[in-house]
């Protein structure tokens, strides 16, 4: 009986290492939306002309989840996806994983620029990765060349990826409306 136990227990280990899916996993699926996040003082339905969309879920436990948001009206269009995620590596290494992630993405990515800043929220300040490209991509089903912006803030629990996309000429009007976003949810908490 012991053997059996712990033949059993090797297995679930072997394939937990493995990375191989869990019951759970298979079960229920991952990633995973989830259904019904009402109004929350974080993250509003409704902040700086955006609408949320969904929260997803990566991984059991809610840890690995993001949050996105988009601005559509006839003239600008944009998407806006916040990540939270436990830290995994020192913040150099996270910072070019992020980068290579994009460049696998999206073939022939362009750097328009990159640089370190500096974030205010609250009466903290916060050091942050940006990185700005030029990708092409389908918005509102069109091919069109992208701006694709990059964000990446270190907190002492975990990061904060912050991802926008918005057609290439609406660029600056992206940026700004980035930062109000930014101003107006609590990205200093995991929703």
């Amino acid at each position: 009986m012991k053997s059996r136990f712990l033949l059993a227990a090797t297995i679930l280990v072997a394939g937990a290492l493995c990375g191989c899916q869990t019951h759970a996993e298979k079960k229920y699926g991952y990633p995973a939306v989830i259904a019904r996040m009402g109004e929350s003082p974080g993250f509003p339905s409704q902040a700086a002309g955006f609408s949320r969309g969904d929260t997803v879920t990566y991984e059991p436990g809610m840890k690995n989840i993001s949050v996105g948001y988009n601005f559509f009206s006839t003239t600008a269009q944009q998407a806006v996806t916040f990540y939270f995620y436990p830290k995994s590596e020192p913040y150099a290494q996270q910072i070019e994983s992020e980068k290579k992630m994009i460049e696998r993405f999206h073939e022939g990515a362009v750097v328009l620029s990159q640089e370190k800043q500096l974030l205010r929220k609250g009466h903290s300040t916060f050091e942050a990765f940006v990185a700005n490209y030029r990708v092409e991509g389908v918005m509102l089903n069109r091919k069109q060349p992208l701006y694709s912006q990059l964000i990446l803030i270190e907190l002492p629990e975990r990061y904060v990826k912050v991802r926008s996309t918005s057609p290439l000429n609406q660029a600056e009007e992206a940026d700004r409306r980035v930062r109000e976003l930014m101003q107006q949810i609590d990205w200093t908490k995991q929703p």
